[in-house]
């Protein structure tokens, strides 16, 4: 492993040739120790299996970026509804016009 890839511990901050000794904030990507972290035994598999945030901090940037990325999302889907609901009023409104048109003819043929 090169010095430029290499896993430090932000507590100890010694290097951890193995990650899967560490914890890595999901955030800012921080790297924690499992033992500097007291975390022991079968806690260690609980951990693993979650999201870590090193802090309340990351944890909330992280929930607000996500909830932006949402909420962006969401308003993507329904601007595309808007559009296509525009493009369909568009189609009738043309479809009535061109009724419209072909009645006045007729009306003025009769006339």
């Amino acid at each position: 492993m090169d010095a430029e890839n290499e896993i430090y511990c932000a507590i100890c901050e010694t290097a951890e040739p193995n990650a899967a000794k560490v914890l890595e904030c999901v955030n800012c990507h921080a790297c924690h120790h499992f033992k500097c972290k007291k975390i022991i035994g079968n806690a260690i598999a609980k951990w693993k299996k979650k999201d870590y945030f090193c802090s309340v901090l990351c944890q909330e940037i992280h929930l607000k970026a996500t909830s932006a990325a949402n909420t962006e999302s969401l308003l993507l889907a329904e601007f595309q509804k808007v559009v296509s609901e525009i493009k369909n009023l568009k189609e009738e409104q043309h479809s009535t016009r061109k009724y419209v048109s072909k009645a006045v003819g007729e009306i003025e043929k009769k006339l």
